[in-house]
């Protein structure tokens, strides 16, 4: 009995001794690595593409990249690089999406228009041990923005007030200011407009090295009236620097021209009441001769606007507008029409 105990225990401690043996043998073996993907890599929102250069990327945005698995973040952090020839730009990297994508963020931002080139290397890992096969991309960074530095419309400073008015009318000189040298092609009647009642025939002059532009107007403004300034997003600097479509209202000056021609006070006293009694005399109803009420009353007279129109009639023969015998008909008529007419209480 004691014999079979022994013998059962030996076998026990073969066979814990073979499963440890065979543990042991199992974890030492290599464990095949995969393979690390980078999926997309884009500026702001803006891909890049490995192996070519991609222009126009913002110059104040991250680089953002995602992979097929969670990396080795020691690896990543010492494999990515971004640089302009010789010259490395520090990035601040950060990790999103579970570690499996990255955001470097240029310290200090990034030169306008300027060549950079983004070297992500084999040394990168997953962080089971992917193995990543590197890649180089390069990216060319939007040009400066033309910005307007001043604007004048005539001898009026316009760039930061309100509303643009009193503009002379004729020989208008616009005059602009702006950050950089314009690209004598871009600027062209089409990119560069005075839009109104129709639009105007101008003039546009470079000064200044490029940086001013004068836009004389080659016919006169219609008084009072509003006109726009336009200036295309096609508008360039010399070197690509690009600026949005901009438009600014402005309002000219009164015509000082006379619309009708000059006459004495005596004559115009005598033109307003020679109108004035137009009204009683041309409109009054054909039936009656009374004064309609107003121009929309159609058969309705009035009998206390008649009163005004009686005295017109007085003035009117009295400063010759009409003749004594033309002003006694029309009387003559109004008081026929009156004693026919339907009374209450004696009126």
């Amino acid at each position: 009995m004691q014999q079979q105990s022994v013998h059962t225990r030996a076998l026990l401690f073969v066979a814990v001794l073979a499963l440890v043996t065979s543990c042991i043998s199992n974890t030492s073996e290599p464990v095949p690595a995969g393979t690390l993907q980078l999926l997309e890599v884009r500026v702001g929102t803006l891909p890049l593409t490995p192996g070519s250069t991609t222009d126009g990327i913002p110059n104040d945005q991250a680089i953002v990249g995602d992979f097929s698995a969670v990396l080795d973040t020691a690896s990543f952090t010492s494999g990515i690089t971004l640089s302009s020839g010789t010259t490395t730009v520090p990035l601040a990297i950060s990790y999103l999406n579970d570690l499996k994508s990255f955001s470097a963020m240029p310290i200090g931002g990034l030169l306008n228009k300027k060549e950079y080139t983004l070297t992500i290397t084999s040394t990168v890992k997953g962080k089971n041990g992917e193995t990543f096969g590197g890649v180089v991309a390069s990216f060319v960074t939007e040009a400066e923005p033309l910005t307007m530095v001043s604007l004048k419309f005539g001898d009026q400073v316009a760039l930061t007030t309100g509303n643009v008015t009193n503009v002379p009318l004729a020989t208008l000189l616009i005059e602009i200011n702006f950050s950089a040298p314009l690209d004598p092609a871009s600027v062209t009647g089409g990119n560069i407009q005075i839009l109104g009642p129709p639009a105007l025939a101008t003039q546009l002059i470079l000064g200044d090295n490029n940086k001013k532009l004068t836009i004389a107007l080659q016919q006169s403004l219609a008084g009072f009236t509003r006109y726009r300034l336009y200036l295309s997003d096609q508008l360039k600097g010399v070197n690509g620097e690009i600026s949005p479509q901009y438009v600014r209202e402005f309002y000219s000056a009164i015509d000082p021209t006379p619309k009708f021609p000059l006459i004495t006070d005596n004559e115009l006293l005598t033109l307003v009441q020679q109108q004035t009694f137009k009204y009683f005399w041309d409109f009054g109803h054909p039936t009656s001769g009374l004064a309609r009420e107003r121009n929309t009353s159609g058969n309705t007279v009035t009998t206390g606007g008649s009163g005004f129109g009686v005295m017109a009639i007085l003035v009117g023969i009295q400063r010759n507008f009409i003749t004594r015998n033309e002003g006694v008909l029309r009387l003559d008529k109004i008081v026929n029409f009156l004693g026919t007419a339907d009374r209450f209480h004696g009126a």
